[in-house]
């Protein structure tokens, strides 16, 4: 009996190890940028809510991985066919030793399997310490802004994995051909205005904390970074940046109303609490739509809820009900068709290219593009301040894995702003600076044009990463910070 308890107890160290060495090598080979703690939050906020097809995937391409591993170290460990001649003296010696080289192969691949996706690098930047926050972070109260009499109206877009690469090299992009050509237009619109962060159309710069959907949303909100202490992850209802004054906080307390529609249930990764605590949104995403007994067509659905068409369709209602209303508003629309892996493919779905991947994101620039033509024929248009932001770069490997990463922006619009600036280009800015700019948009005055760790970008006012340097402000934000600490625990 001991010696079942003992060998049952090897496998399953085995086992353990082969499965960190495949999902290693399914966060290498798939998703090379991503960070570990974005998977250390996903895993402890909010999972549940994904979608099961990036799972279905890992596991139908990454399981003969983990399974001819676990083959080889179970022939040298338990030598199931016998082998005992002296030439073949290595397993021999893994067999008569078991316990100890099932430990050291534990041990070294699960050890090599956490430095693949820089667990190590996370623990360790833990215990280091960083005052970068605590030099810079700018506490703003409702009356550090000013709003104009009149108010504009905000149509805010948080589109999923959207950046500039996609565009062709002519059009300052990084691809040999155009795959969202509307997108490309749009920020050439006479009432646009794009910031870049070179002389060609990059766009915004990809900064630590804010480089998957949760942390961006958040970081394009309230101005802030989103990172999650190890010792501190007590992210939930009771602790979601209390006194931190965001965007939609300064919006409501200045007379707008909030909506957020989003296509994948805002539950996934905490999102529904960042809605409700800051701005008290009316929220539509498929948990909420159920709620309303509203039911979706099997068209309308996506691989999260329901689809990027369906959303821009309830966005149009929407917009046309809020902007009868007295009240200024503001509806941020979060995408999810261009969400990895190849995106959501429907009836809709344009076959221009050869790659389902550059199909779905010429469908989403198509959609974003219709819904722009929409809005301009509305006589509220010229009233409404458009925002489009790409949430964060594309995560999916096989798909840029050609192009640097110093080449690849997030892409960002500004239509119909108040304010407008010569400044635009050669700009060291990141999503940090979101919020501050889209207030100035709106035609609202900020003290300091600060508002959190961002800047005003029509201000002349240096960002973060103008004032020290973007690797260098990369790197300290990685580490821990008191002031940081408190903001994201105190309840």
């Amino acid at each position: 009996m001991k010696k079942v308890i003992k060998y049952t107890l090897y496998i399953l160290l085995l086992v353990i190890a082969c499965l960190a060495m495949a999902g290693a090598l399914y966060s290498k080979c798939e998703f090379r940028y991503e960070s570990a703690e974005e998977y250390y939050f996903y895993l402890t906020n909010g999972i549940g809510n994904s979608d099961y097809s990036m799972l279905g995937y890992a596991i139908s391409h990454y399981v003969w991985h983990f399974l001819i591993l676990l083959f080889i170290l179970l022939m040298l460990i338990f030598n199931p066919f016998k082998i005992k001649d002296s030439k073949y003296y290595p397993i021999k010696l893994f067999y008569n030793h078991k316990g100890l080289w099932t430990f050291i192969f534990f041990v070294l691949i699960t050890g090599i399997s956490i430095h693949m996706v820089d667990i190590d690098g996370y623990i360790i930047n833990n215990f280091r310490k960083s005052d970068i926050i605590d030099k810079n972070y700018q506490v703003t109260t409702k009356e550090d802004i000013t709003f104009k009499k009149k108010k504009k109206n905000l149509v805010f877009m948080i589109v999923e994995s959207l950046e500039t690469s996609f565009i062709d090299k002519e059009h300052g992009g990084d691809w040999d051909y155009n795959v969202i050509p509307e997108l490309n237009d749009i920020r050439n619109m006479d009432e646009a205005i794009y910031f870049s962060s070179d002389d060609k159309g990059k766009g915004t710069l990809n900064l630590y904390g804010t480089t998957y959907t949760t942390a961006s949303v958040i970081t394009n909100n309230l101005g802030i970074p989103f990172k999650i202490p190890i010792n501190h992850n007590t992210f939930n209802k009771e602790t979601y940046f209390n006194d931190v004054y965001g965007l939609g906080d300064i919006l409501k307390d200045n007379g707008y109303h909030n909506e957020v529609i989003s296509g994948a249930q805002l539950a996934f990764g905490a999102l529904d609490n960042l809605f409700k605590k800051h701005g008290d949104y009316k929220v539509y995403d498929p948990r909420s739509l159920k709620k309303m007994n509203i039911k979706l067509s099997k068209e309308d659905k996506g691989n999260w809820g329901f689809n990027d068409k369906y959303l821009f369709e309830l966005a149009k209602e929407r917009v046309n009900t809020l902007a009868k209303e007295k009240e200024p508003f503001n509806l941020t629309l979060i995408t999810i068709d261009t969400h990895p892996i190849d995106g959501f493919k429907s009836s809709y779905t344009l076959d221009k290219f050869d790659v389902q991947y550059e199909n779905v994101y010429a469908t989403e620039s198509k959609l974003i593009s219709d819904f722009i033509n929409w809005l301009k024929e509305e006589d509220y248009y010229e009233d409404t301040v458009v925002v489009i932001v790409g949430d964060h770069l594309c995560m999916q490997t096989n798909i840029v894995n050609k192009h640097k990463l110093e080449n690849r922006g997030r892409y960002n619009v500004i239509l119909n702003s108040s304010v407008t600036t010569d400044n635009k280009y050669n700009r060291e800015f990141t999503a940090l600076d979101t919020t501050p700019t889209i207030l100035a948009a709106l035609g609202a005055t900020i003290n300091n044009n600060k508002i959190g760790l961002g800047v005003n970008l029509f201000s002349d006012e240096k960002t973060l990463v103008e004032k020290y340097d973007f690797d260098y402000v990369n790197k300290e934000l990685a580490k821990q910070s008191d002031l940081y600490t408190n903001l994201i625990t105190k309840k």
